[in-house]
């Protein structure tokens, strides 16, 4: 770990700052961020005592904790599908790359 890699992490959006303690789940009993007081951090912010820093990894191609995947509201055909990749037949104007902050 390095500074330059923090600084990247931070442009990137993969580190979090929760201020305050964490939550327990009422559900599931684990501990984790609070949605109200979690933001992502920046190389400029402080860091408090009692603030928790987490670095969120891209899962499933979101990130977690809290990403969604939603089905399409339109029906992609399937071309070709094999064990290693898919070609599908994807109708004109649906973008196909996510969107970055």
């Amino acid at each position: 770990p390095s500074l330059s890699r923090a600084r990247k992490s931070c442009r990137k959006g993969n580190i979090v700052v929760n201020r305050g303690p964490l939550v327990t789940n009422s559900e599931t009993g684990k501990v984790e961020f609070d949605q109200e007081t979690c933001f992502k951090g920046r190389v400029i912010d402080r860091v408090y005592p009692g603030d928790v820093i987490g670095i969120q990894y891209r899962l499933h191609g979101g990130y977690y904790p809290g990403f969604d995947t939603h089905k399409p509201p339109f029906e992609v055909p399937v071309v070709y599908e094999d064990d290693h990749f898919a070609i599908v037949n994807k109708p004109a104007g649906i973008v196909c790359y996510s969107q970055r902050d």
